[in-house]
């Protein structure tokens, strides 16, 4: 927020923050994202939601999904996976 971030419509989109209101969402695999602009040059959104691995059936995976797209209408996703053992 520093650099000139900010949280669009929080009520709908919270940003993700270490509570009990979102550690429950990911105890549920609620799939939820948070929304960022940086003023009219930068929008980004973020998801993250949890999956299943038939290989590790005891354990939960998490999938991060960043999308990033600006004024010139150009979009990326990036994603990450992260497994908790």
């Amino acid at each position: 927020r520093k650099s000139g971030w900010e949280l669009n419509e929080p009520e709908e989109f919270p940003a993700y923050d270490n509570t009990p209101v979102w550690h429950e969402a990911l105890k549920k695999c609620a799939a939820l994202s948070t929304h960022w602009n940086a003023g009219k040059l930068y929008q980004l959104m973020i998801v993250i939601t949890c999956y299943e691995d038939t290989r590790y059936p005891d354990n939960k995976g998490y999938l991060v999904t960043s999308s990033r797209a600006n004024t010139e209408s150009e979009y990326k996703q990036y994603f990450a996976c992260l497994h908790l053992w």
